[in-house]
């Protein structure tokens, strides 16, 4: 009966909201890639998080040569991603993970006005403490991203708050 419910439920947010993307994630924002990797200068570009004490680095991206350069910098192996820069800003997200429990993304919802929100898929088991670096990439509506001031990082109850720096 409980997963009765929850399909039901679930078949009615899809409803209600409308269309989404296949990846299930809000049509102004979508991710372009992901990778077990960072950059080389990370602890110069991060920032920490008081509460965690974790490190992150997020850059808004507004054009094509700061993207390419952006891309290099986190090392991805994988080619660059075709994105509109006229139409789009891109998102880059850098920060450090279990290697027993990696992040992957279930939301990106820009339902604030000044704050994008990223909703990482919950973790089930027990993990281990090292740090393996993750990067995440996601391109925007510039209607949207010019707004942004702060991303809100969201794993289970955990919410970590984080200024966006402009690149």
């Amino acid at each position: 009966m409980n997963t009765f419910l929850k399909i039901v439920f679930s078949s009615w947010l899809l409803f209600v909201s409308g269309c989404e993307s296949k990846e299930g994630l809000d049509h102004n924002a979508r991710l372009i890639a992901s990778e077990k990797r960072i950059p080389l200068s990370f602890d110069q570009m991060s920032r920490i998080d008081q509460k965690s004490n974790s490190k992150f680095v997020i850059m808004r991206i507004k054009n094509n040569e700061d993207y390419q350069k952006m891309w290099d910098t986190f090392q991805f192996k994988q080619d660059l991603k075709e994105v509109d820069l006229d139409k789009k800003d891109v998102i880059f997200l850098g920060l450090y993970e279990s290697s027993s429990c990696p992040y992957s993304i279930k939301e990106i919802n820009p339902a604030e006005k000044s704050k994008l929100t990223i909703i990482f898929s919950d973790i089930e088991g027990n993990c281990t403490v090292d740090e393996s670096p993750r990067s995440f990439v996601m391109a925007i509506d510039k209607k949207f991203s010019m707004n942004i001031e702060e991303v809100l990082l969201v794993q289970g109850k955990q919410k970590i708050v984080l200024p966006i720096i402009e690149k």
